[in-house]
């Protein structure tokens, strides 16, 4: 006997719902890849089930109701309404799916900013500038890596993975056998009637629908009707509290909402908008950190528009004329250099690089795990850091750097952490930096190098379009713009004439127009401006290129060792690219008799997860692959050091080896652009080294890991100048590592900063909060030697410095010596580190892990979250800087007016119509084709019933008169108004007229 089942707007929410409350069950049976706990706290999917199930009930209430008007107006098929429903559900599951695994490594969820990065990915370009006429096409030997992706996320979670994969092979099934069996159901709701047109549905003989359907007998009293409308009043209820909580924790809510609800909340872009106490405050917490020495707020306006910009004297009295501290003030311009040439600097971006015993010497991690509060080593050590095993080349060159054990990156993953780096911004939620942010104004690295007399040139192994960086790396003035658009001979730039760069380019060197209108030009500049699209320079020159087996010999490489089948070209060959790029730059100056300093920056690739590599297998260490059946966690970790080895002799020492040989006058940074996540292996109490363990509290706990942001760091001289080794502080800290908190903004506001001084002036307004590493470390170490450590870490924490880190998941926060790590919505969960030094997580075996809650400063987590609150605020409304503030003319004269602010676009449509997309599939291959299949076989086929033969010419005259609207008694109601009134036929002949 074939049960009966319930309705559509019933059977979708428990059907096809299944499989989504899977997923969220699986947030509390799953850690994420850092093994932390998913969700902040353990139980937190147990509120986020229930409020899918509430989700689920105001799906149904919304599809009974306009069932019902589908129903009563006859104009619309019920299939079209079901099949859209069957996308909104299917969608739900889709999305939460995509959603898990991404979190799961980057405790970032996919909110509508977060896809809308990754439109590239997809052939989408969101990129507000035209791709510069001087690029290097890419090599067309590329595959697709989607299989590699999903297979290694199948080894990695296998559990939950394989469990879904059997789920969803099972789910199919039922759906499949639900459509065979109860397919005269469906049949039956293609029924429509325009006008005197009826479009006829015959019934089986056989079945009868009243059967195979439940029908309750009172449509509205029953216990289907009922709960779903009572879910749905709850989901309003959740609703209007999400919503009408304060902004400044709106973020928690992450950690608690079904990922449509998420959606919903981004949409909101909560961020916009400050709680009124908070508002109120907004000055007094930007004002309330660091401010570095010899500099002033300058907008001293009641209501500050840009309340986090600092500058010298000069720039303070040009846009304060009336101040007090103006009156008598003479502004000196005299500019004095140190040295007669600013040296080159180089920024290798590392990617993935965790600080962990993989990399770091077993010296400096027995040291650390058995320091005393009171020793110095706490805050400095000359043991050395990176270990030779892995990390020779980095080894080798941190004698000459002072290195960072304690920096951290703002964001997480690759695109985020590489604009926090550059412009000093922490990572939005609701408003995506890099994309919405594309007409923003910051003071970012790249321009202020140019601002300072750079050649400036990027490399990246990445598509540029692949994660949005197109829209800053391409940053240019509206003139230079305009010369792309219009594809004219001087868009192309210093390289025109490069014979090398014309064989990089070969048979796809760009047809240029050799002469321009000039009024064109200036037309299309004009334009250009009224849209906002006019900034400084970022580089010169951005390659993100991978060499064919035509133009890899120009490069230096042998096209024999080209690897070509990779997605993404190795650190060896973007290793040649840099070298190659940087001799173009020296051999054009040396053409022209233009000396300026050069600028490099360099992303790398070959550490990125899953840690296999893009080179050849020749140039990585052999690997036991049958070790990833018996172990995947230990395999993983070989993998990891297998790409770092080889990433440290190629992306680091090549290109420093490069450096000391023919630029030796170069200053060089090497940091990570975000943490691991999934490395090094940790379990609780695990055994490192000696008797040093691995702290039981920062694994399977909420929060703790060192994985996510910190990645140390290092700057160093690769030359002799006395005077630039003093200004850098390698006279004194040359080998050494300082282990306090630090982060990207202050090491990039450390290069801005030395370079400035070398060269006799300040830096110009920035809105970076940031200290001077140099000058932090003599600072605390001379009141370390006087005073002693705990001195030493107060003078710190007086400072007033605060940095933070964000991700949906997983938020961390500094003031001066203390950092929080923490889930949002659990502050119990919390690690609270006072006097941090760092590495964290290595402690001497028998000792107590650390408890967990923020107990000894009961406010940090309130202040976190105003300070995030108040940044992303203004990032959201670009308030946070203007490029008009570097104008040296008018703080000369001793007159600057504040700007104005310039709009923002945020990209929601785009996400809207991948929403819209997925029910309008499912309305057009569920809907309306079924429909049109049933119409034509209605149409064009001879109808035969009980031997009676019909004419198709006819068949517009068939008419099913067996459809009732009424029923004998109340065993026959419909299952509510109307349900059956075009679906019930009873079992008559056709007549034929």
């Amino acid at each position: 006997m074939i049960p009966k089942i319930p309705p559509a707007y019933w059977l979708f929410p428990i059907v096809l719902g299944f499989p989504s409350l899977w997923v969220v069950l699986c947030k509390g049976l799953f850690e994420t890849s850092a093994k932390l706990t998913y969700l902040g706290w353990r139980f937190n999917w147990i509120r986020m089930m229930f409020r899918q199930i509430c989700e689920f009930g105001s799906l149904s209430v919304m599809h009974y109701w306009l069932h019902q008007l589908f129903q009563k107006s006859k104009k619309i098929p019920l299939l079209l309404l079901n099949a859209i429903f069957f996308g909104i559900y299917f969608e739900i599951f889709g999305f939460g799916v995509y959603d898990f695994e991404y979190t799961r490594i980057n405790m970032q969820m996919v909110l509508p900013s977060i896809f809308t990065t990754y439109a590239g990915r997809y052939g989408g370009d969101t990129s507000v500038w035209t791709k510069p006429l001087a690029s290097v096409p890419n090599s067309e030997a590329k595959v697709d890596t989607t299989s590699n992706i999903i297979y290694e996320s199948l080894r990695d979670q296998p559990y939950f993975w394989y469990t879904t994969i059997l789920i969803i092979i099972g789910w199919i099934i039922l759906l499949l056998a639900m459509a065979i069996i109860y397919r005269e159901i469906i049949l039956s709701s293609a029924y429509f009637e325009i006008g005197n047109f009826k479009f006829p549905i015959g019934v089986s003989n056989q079945i009868d629908i009243r059967k195979l359907k439940w029908a309750p007998k009172d449509p509205y009293n029953n216990v289907p009707f009922i709960l779903s409308h009572v879910l749905a009043g709850f989901n309003i209820l959740f609703l209007f509290g999400t919503f009408c909580i304060k902004t400044d924790f709106q973020i928690a809510k992450f950690s608690i909402l079904p990922y449509m609800e998420s959606v919903l909340l981004a949409f909101s872009h909560f961020e916009k908008d400050l709680a009124k106490d908070t508002k109120k405050e907004l000055t007094n917490i930007v004002r309330n950190t660091y401010l570095p020495p010899n500099r002033r707020w300058l907008d001293n306006r009641k209501d500050p528009v840009y309340p986090a910009v600092h500058g010298d004297m000069n720039a303070f009295c040009a846009y304060n004329n009336d101040h007090p501290d103006c009156k008598d003030y003479t502004p000196s311009f005299d500019q004095k250099p140190l040295v007669k040439e600013l040296p080159n600097v180089v920024l290798i971006l590392y990617e993935s690089l965790t600080p962990s015993y993989d990399i770091i010497t077993k010296e400096f991690i027995v040291e650390h795990a058995h320091l005393k509060p009171d020793d110095p080593k706490t805050i400095i050590t000359d043991t050395p850091y990176y270990n030779t095993e892995i990390l020779e080349a980095m080894n080798k060159y941190q004698k000459y750097a002072l290195t960072f054990s304690g920096l951290s990156s703002n964001g997480i993953p690759t695109a985020s952490a590489y604009h926090s780096s550059s412009t000093g911004f922490i990572p939005s939620q609701t408003f995506n930096n890099i994309i919405d942010g594309s007409y923003a104004h910051a003071d970012d690295l790249p321009s202020v190098m140019n601002y300072y007399g750079y050649r400036g040139f990027f490399i990246c192994a990445s598509q540029f379009s692949f994660d949005g960086m197109s829209n800053w790396v391409f940053r240019k003035s509206a003139r230079d713009e305009a010369y792309n658009k219009l594809k004219c001979k001087e868009g192309f730039g210093y390289l025109i004439n490069d014979t090398v760069h014309q064989k990089l380019i070969g048979k796809k060197w760009p047809k240029m127009n050799e002469n321009c209108d000039p009024k064109e030009v200036d037309k299309l500049e004009k334009e250009l401006k009224k849209q906002y699209k006019d900034f400084p320079r970022w580089y010169d020159n951005a390659f993100d290129y991978i060499p064919s087996p035509d133009n890899v010999e120009y490069l230096g490489v042998d096209p024999k060792t080209l690897r070509l089948d990779a997605s993404w070209p190795g650190d060896r060959l973007t290793a040649a690219e840099f070298r190659t790029h940087w001799n173009q730059i020296r051999n054009y100056q040396s053409r022209t008799g233009i000396r300026q300093p050069i600028f490099g920056h360099y992303l790398t690739i070959d550490s990125h997860l899953p840690y296999s590599g893009y080179d050849k297998d020749e140039y990585y260490d052999p690997i036991n692959e049958t070790r990833a059946a018996i172990n995947f966690e230990t395999y993983r970790d070989e993998k990891f050091r297998r790409v770092n080895k080889y990433s440290s002799k190629h992306a680091v020492g090549e290109t420093l080896d490069f450096l000391r040989e023919n630029e030796p006058n170069t200053i060089f940074i090497v940091t990570g652009d975000h943490g691991t996540r999934d490395i090094p292996v940790r379990e609780p109490n695990m055994h490192i080294y000696d008797d040093v363990i691995f702290a039981s509290d920062c694994v399977h706990t909420p929060s703790g890991s060192d994985s996510f942001y910190l990645v140390s760091g290092m700057i160093g001289y690769l030359g002799d100048d006395p005077v630039i080794k003093e200004a850098l502080g390698l006279d004194k800290f040359a080998g050494k590592t300082i282990k306090i908190p630090a982060d990207h903004s202050d090491i990039m506001f450390t290069i801005e900063d030395i370079l400035a001084r070398l060269n006799g002036t300040t830096v110009p307004p920035t809105h970076r909060r940031s200290r001077n590493l140099i000058d932090l470390s003599k600072n605390i170490t001379e009141k370390m030697e006087t005073e002693g450590v705990q001195k030493a870490f107060e003078e710190v924490d007086k400072s007033g410095w605060k940095s933070a880190s964000v991700t949906t998941l997983n938020l961390e926060y500094r003031e001066g010596t203390t950092v929080i790590r923490s889930p949002p919505a659990n502050e119990n969960g919390a690690h609270l580190y006072q006097k941090a030094s760092f590495p964290m997580c290595y402690i001497p075996k028998g000792t107590k892990p650390m408890e967990l809650g923020t107990k000894k400063d009961p406010n940090i987590f309130k202040r976190m979250f105003k300070y995030i609150s108040v940044t992303t605020h203004l990032q959201y409304h670009n308030r946070m800087f203007h490029y008009s503030f570097r104008d040296e003319q008018c703080i000369k004269k001793g007159k600057c007016e504040f700007p104005q602010p310039t709009p923002t676009k945020n990209h929601d449509v785009f996400f809207y119509i991948c929403l819209a997309g997925v029910p309008i599939i499912f309305l057009f291959i569920f809907g309306l084709i079924p429909e049109l299949i049933i119409f034509i076989s209605i149409k064009l086929t001879i109808i035969k019933d009980d031997g009676v033969q019909l004419n198709p010419s006819d068949s517009s005259d068939i008419i099913v008169d067996t459809i009732n609207n009424n029923f004998d008694s109340s065993n026959d109601m419909p299952d509510d108004p109307g349900e059956f009134e075009n679906n019930n036929v009873e079992k008559e002949e056709f007549k034929v007229n």
